[in-house]
């Protein structure tokens, strides 16, 4: 009888071992899983707003899909050399920050160098 009461002890102890070991590797999935998804908006966001960004007066916008929020914001880029000496002006940093309402400490940030909006 020891032996049996032994030996389900230690199929608890090898359990409980494989279901933590089991558990912790998929809260690590699901948080890539969220990251990519984070990515990929960060990427929807900035073409879209890229796409529109003619009409669009401000140069700070935010915005929100039910539980996921975005943030936009415009400012001026540090010009860019293209040969030693010759630096390019009149481009912008867009810079757009992704994050779910739930988790507002995991961000994601996609900046993007683009020529500044043409004149109406």
């Amino acid at each position: 009888m020891l032996e049996v009461l032994l030996a389900f002890a230690m199929l608890t102890i090898v359990t409980g071992a494989v279901l933590g070991v089991t558990s912790s590797a998929l809260q690590g999935s699901a948080r890539r899983v969220e990251r990519a998804w984070l990515v990929e908006l960060a990427r929807s966001v900035t073409e879209e707003h890229l796409a529109t960004r003619r009409s669009v007066a401000t140069v700070e916008s935010l915005g929100q899909y039910e539980e996921w929020h975005w943030r936009i914001e415009e400012r001026p880029a540090e010009p860019i050399v293209a040969m030693p000496g010759v630096a390019l002006d009149g481009y912008v940093t867009v810079a757009v920050s992704v994050w779910n309402g739930t988790a507002p400490e995991r961000v994601v940030t996609l900046e993007s160098v683009v020529a500044e909006r043409p004149a109406p």
